[in-house]
């Protein structure tokens, strides 16, 4: 009877033994899993993750609009092209261009004579030989006639004709359209034969020599963002491809409608295979 007791109790122990192993293992399997998120933690806070694109400044992007009312000639280039600055890149013609010009001279004319009145009638007025309404009236005169002039010549000038062949008698019928940039042409609306009455958009221009990322960073890792910090870039249709950029200027306010500030990036890799407009996935590196 004594060893049937001194069996049952060997084999309660060792069941009780059995179910303690699995218990100290499964604490150890969870310290493992608490070390490993630790350590994911610690990686995620020296990486910020955003989006963003690849973009140009402001000055860089150009609009040309047509700067008088024309019927639009010889337009020479196409989407894609490269252009210098003051290439013609289309003509605009049109009867009030002539009339324009054909007013200039005669507020020209008038101009020169308005002058030449009040400095006789000014003469005499010092020789006390006219009134003082009669000066006045020459003055007067003098400075409508002066405004009228200045202003027609400003307009000329703004549109591209040549003043010295205009007092030789060379009255053109159509003015160049010319670049202000060096860039590419992205987008031509104008088309041969239109008209384009004053202020309609005929081509839009960009010069992306220089470049760069711009990525939206969320407002509550605006702090951990500083300038000279390593971003990794990549885009969606080559992922495996990593592209570098060093962090240049920081926005100072949240996009409004959002919960972001925009953070610009120097291109340091990728400048000729990156195109402006591409969207990209980006690792500013904090540490």
């Amino acid at each position: 009877m004594k060893n049937t007791i001194a069996i049952i109790a060997l084999f309660f122990l060792a069941a009780s033994c059995q179910e303690a192993e699995p218990e100290e293992q499964q604490v150890q399997e969870e310290e493992t899993v608490e070390t490993t998120v630790e350590k994911v933690a610690v990686s995620n806070d020296s990486i910020i993750e955003c989006t963003g694109n690849i973009s140009v400044a402001p000055e860089s992007r150009v609009s040309i609009h047509s700067p008088i009312g024309g019927i639009v000639k010889s337009v020479r280039i196409m989407e894609g092209e490269q252009v210098k600055k003051g290439q013609q890149l289309a003509v605009l013609e049109h009867l009030s261009i002539i009339q324009l010009q054909e007013d200039y001279l005669a507020a020209k004319s008038q101009y020169e004579f308005e002058q030449k009145n009040y400095e006789r009638k000014s003469k005499l007025y010092k020789q006390e030989v006219i009134s003082d309404k009669e000066i006045d009236q020459a003055k007067q005169a003098f400075q409508s006639a002066q405004a009228h002039f200045e202003g027609l010549k400003t307009q000329l000038s703004f549109l591209g004709i040549s003043l010295n062949q205009l007092a030789e008698g060379k009255i053109r019928r159509s003015i160049p359209i010319r670049s202000p940039i060096s860039g590419s042409v992205v987008h031509v609306a104008a088309k041969n034969g239109q008209y384009a009455a004053q202020d309609t958009q005929l081509f839009g221009l960009m010069d992306d020599a220089h470049k760069h990322v711009e990525l939206e960073v969320f407002a509550a890792d605006a702090n951990r963002v500083k300038e000279g910090q390593i971003i990794r870039l990549r885009t969606a249709d080559d992922s495996e491809t990593v592209y570098e950029a060093k962090v240049f200027l920081i926005g100072k306010s949240i996009e409004m409608g959002g919960n972001s500030i925009r953070v610009h990036g120097e291109l340091l890799t990728g400048k000729d295979v990156l195109i402006t407009g591409t969207a990209v996935f980006a690792e500013i590196l904090t540490d």
